[in-house]
């Protein structure tokens, strides 16, 4: 292993102290159930209702949450991430027939002003492969990426639907 140089280490433990002191000032702020927040200043997107399924490690789950733009333009999320799954990807479940499917959207738009509820049954953010057990009362970590760069970090309450 490499040794780092004593700047490097001291501002990696700036960033992870940065890091945890944003995240205990967003989970203050927002309540157990949700908290949201921006790289930007001013958040594009109002999200709550966010929780996920219980799952087993190495199992699939699914996010689900009501988003309401509060830019005066479209936004288009282009990409989600999280560290609780080996792959996070938007879902579409589709009726074809008698045959129910899902789909995988690329993107996930969201007119000015416009809200999109993300359910059960319908579109939702799909956990692939957890990477350890989502329980009750267990937070998921959420990533969403906007097309102009901006990323929207939240957290989703693990229950029971």
């Amino acid at each position: 292993m490499t040794a780092l140089p004593r700047a490097a280490v001291n501002v990696r433990m700036w960033s992870y102290r940065a890091v945890m002191a944003f995240g205990a000032a967003v989970t203050s702020l927002s309540g157990a159930a949700c908290s949201t927040s921006a790289s930007a200043p001013h958040a594009p997107l109002q999200v709550s209702e966010a929780w996920a399924r219980p799952a087993d490690s190495g199992a699939t789950s699914g996010i689900y949450l009501t988003m309401k733009n509060m830019d005066s333009t479209a936004i288009r999320i282009v990409g989600f991430e999280s560290t609780a799954a080996r792959a996070t990807q938007a879902h579409e479940t589709m009726i074809r027939g008698d045959i129910s499917s899902m789909d995988m959207r690329a993107e996930v738009a969201l007119a000015a002003g416009g809200t999109i509820t993300m359910k059960p049954g319908g579109l939702h953010v799909m956990l692939i492969d957890a990477t350890r057990p989502l329980v009750p009362g267990d937070t998921v970590p959420l990533t969403m990426r906007l097309a102009d760069g901006r990323a929207i970090v939240l957290s989703a309450l693990v229950r029971a639907p």
